[in-house]
């Protein structure tokens, strides 16, 4: 696949998202723009690799799907998932802590 010539990558931006979830400062992060002005993109090409690179884990899914069950059955499996950086580092402390997270929140 041929490199992607429109994308403008915000690395600074991703750190900064990073680093205001990693201090504790948000637990949640939105995104508001017009369609097709590249939240998606920032999200996938700029912050999910950098988080994953960090130890976190990462689940991205699209509400714009047909079934609005997929989400039932993706969500429980991506929280079983190790990211490829933690495989390859072991278990890091801020993975557990995510996952402390979403076990509580599980009813």
């Amino acid at each position: 696949m041929a490199p992607d010539t429109l994308l403008h990558p915000r690395e600074q931006l991703a750190q900064s998202v990073l680093r205001m979830l990693t201090a504790g400062l948000s637990s949640a992060l939105t995104l508001f723009a017009p369609r097709r002005m590249g939240k998606t993109e920032f999200l996938v090409k700029d912050l999910m690799p950098l988080a994953e690179n960090n130890g976190w884990r990462v689940f991205y899914y699209s509400f714009m799907g047909d079934d609005a069950g997929e989400i039932a059955k993706a969500f429980p499996i991506a929280l079983q998932c190790q990211p490829m950086a933690q495989q390859n580092r072991g278990q890091d402390r801020r993975a557990d802590q995510a996952a402390n997270v979403a076990d509580a929140a599980t009813p």
